[in-house]
């Protein structure tokens, strides 16, 4: 159980950690739109 709990926690932070980016990303290049 706590091993699933741990798993859930560590893709939960890996998928906010990837949003952060892109947020930050596409905050930076507001004036140049990339789509990578």
């Amino acid at each position: 159980m706590y091993y699933f709990l741990w798993l859930i926690g560590l893709i939960a932070a890996c998928m906010l950690s990837v949003v952060v980016g892109l947020w930050v990303e596409r905050d930076t290049n507001e004036k140049e739109p990339n789509n990578r």
